[in-house]
């Protein structure tokens, strides 16, 4: 899963590979928070998350839709011809 969310690097540089490491980290324990908090199925017995429902695949699309309208990056460039 961790491989998901890092970004492939050529850099030599172990913090900058270990920074990687990190978001990807913290960006699986937030998927596994908010499943755990608003995917859990209430019932008797043990804990059962529906996974189906809220996808990791999802909320890495999600996040990065959310940085893009932040930052405002244009998917299209427009001809003048």
């Amino acid at each position: 899963m961790r491989n998901v969310v890092k970004p492939k690097t050529s850099s030599k540089n172990a913090i900058i590979r270990y920074f990687y490491a990190l978001i990807s980290f913290l960006l699986k324990y937030i998927w596994l928070y908010i499943q755990n908090k608003h995917f859990t199925i209430v019932k008797r017995g043990p804990q059962v998350i529906d996974e189906d429902k809220f996808r990791f695949e999802m909320f890495i699309l999600l996040i990065e839709e959310w940085l893009r309208r932040k930052l405002r990056v244009r998917l299209v460039v427009e001809c003048l011809r």
